[in-house]
């Protein structure tokens, strides 16, 4: 349902309901364009003789491995077909033999733009010399995820935490670092406020090592909760990738990152139980604070959980951030 002003079309829509979203593959989605495209090329025949041309190019680079491979790297960086330097591009081409495809490509996404492989030579260099390490729970190895876009990545996370939290026995409500640190097989203190600001980097990684069950971890906080919430990210992204040699823990919008950071929420934080803590259907700051701190997780954590859930409207919760 849309409100619009008649008589000024240039005021802006505004939409009171929640559209119904549906998920397709991106070859679903890329079968439908080229279909149209053949139906557009059909019915004008040589008046459309450029897009013509430019179609067939397409199909072209496509079935050129080598070069549709550079392409799709062109656009995770942010650029342009043929803008991307060609220095950067093959540097990247380089680093997915050591690292593997799905990795490498997170990574590009994470840092675009012509510093891409610089700052992450920086990241692996902060990994590599990092005292953080995070082995790989054997239970792990029990959770299969379906990665079909019926199922949105949030929904299989919230899945994934539940499961793990239930093989590994922990009991309901916030997980403490003590508990934490056996669930992670980490030194408890690596889960404390540090005295000293880790190296600053663009995004944070885990990188597996040559073993497979040892990860050495680049955090980028020092706060207490905020670590909690990293290192769960990449036990997320064990679980998401199969164990990946590399794991960028970033901000960007695929659908690994938003598996990582909805499954550290729902592992830190089971909705379920943070209900149970604030049933109040109007949750005040008071009452968010308090969550937080008894969870051990960000207040943003908190609010974020009940937007997800429709607990907290979405312009409310923009209202709040714009409060902070």
């Amino acid at each position: 349902m849309v409100h619009a002003d008649a008589h000024s079309l240039q005021r802006s829509v505004r939409f009171v309901a929640e559209p119904t979203l549906e998920y397709v593959t991106a070859k679903t989605a890329e079968n439908a364009i080229d279909s149209f495209i053949r139906r557009v090329l059909q019915d004008v025949g040589s008046d459309c003789d450029s897009l013509d041309e430019e179609y067939r190019d397409l199909c072209a680079e496509r079935a050129d491995p080598a070069v549709s491979r550079w392409r799709r790297l062109e656009a995770l960086l942010g650029f342009d077909p043929d803008a991307a330097p060609e220095p950067l591009v093959s540097e990247y081409e380089s680093m997915t033999k050591r690292f593997g495809t799905d990795g490498i490509e997170e990574a590009a996404l994470a840092q675009q733009g012509d510093h891409s492989t610089s700052a992450l030579q920086d990241i692996l260099r902060a990994a590599r010399n990092s005292r953080v390490t995070l082995r790989t729970p054997p239970t792990i190895a029990e959770i299969k995820l379906d990665h079909s876009p019926l199922h949105p990545p949030w929904r299989l996370a919230v899945g994934a935490a539940r499961e793990l939290r239930r093989l590994l026995r922990v009991p309901a409500g916030p997980i403490r670092n003590p508990r934490l640190s056996e669930v992670l097989n980490i030194n408890v203190n690596r889960l404390a406020t540090q005295s000293t600001s880790p190296r600053s980097i663009p995004y944070g990684l885990r990188l597996r090592n040559a073993s497979g069950n040892v990860n050495r971890l680049a955090l980028r906080s020092r706060w207490s909760h905020s670590r909690r919430f990293e290192l769960c990210r990449s036990l997320g992204d064990i679980i998401w990738s199969g164990n990946d040699a590399l794991g960028p823990l970033s901000s960007a919008k695929s659908g690994r990152q938003k598996f990582q950071r909805a499954f550290a929420q729902e592992f830190l934080c089971p909705f379920d139980d943070l209900r149970a803590y604030i049933p109040n259907e109007d949750p005040a700051d008071d009452d968010i604070h308090a969550a937080a701190r008894h969870f051990h997780v960000s207040e943003r954590l908190i609010q974020t959980t009940f937007v997800n859930h429709n607990v907290i409207n979405r312009e409310t919760f923009e209202q709040m951030v714009e409060a902070a």
